[in-house]
């Protein structure tokens, strides 16, 4: 699907995705649900939380096999669409690549159990040690 920024397995997935996330966009849900379509937006939405926050979503998303792109292109994409609500400033911040790779990548500064959000069956978690554990399966 060329043109496409960001790709879903289905259109299934969009609609569970943006049900779990627009209570944090909730004067954008349309514009949320436009992103997640893989659309441009003319701005960029504001998480209203921490950063890790929502890109442990994207990193659980991407290892349970619900969205199609490579590592970068998701980073590149939550850094192009969202900006995010940083303890002590005023002004919505840029979400930081290297950050964002980190953790959708590595699983580098997750946040805690408690401070997940989206728990749900259908996107389970899974620590980076499973991760790699399941990976070393594979290679078998």
């Amino acid at each position: 699907m060329p043109g496409k920024l960001i790709i879903f397995k289905n259109s299934e997935t969009i609609e569970k995705v943006h049900s779990e996330l627009k209570g944090f966009f909730s004067d954008n849900e349309t514009e949320l649900l436009k992103a997640l379509k893989g659309e441009k937006l003319t701005g960029t939405l504001l998480f209203p939380h921490n950063q890790n926050k929502l890109v442990e979503v994207f990193r659980r998303l991407k290892y349970n096999g619900f969205l199609l792109n490579n590592d970068t292109e998701v980073k590149n994409w939550i850094c192009s669409t969202f900006q995010f609500k940083k303890k002590g400033y005023s002004e919505p911040q840029p979400f930081n690549g290297s950050t964002v790779w980190d953790n959708l990548n590595k699983g580098k500064g997750e946040p805690t159990k408690k401070q997940r959000i989206c728990i749900t069956d259908w996107l389970p978690y899974k620590r980076p040690s499973q991760l790699d554990r399941e990976a070393e399966n594979e290679k078998l």
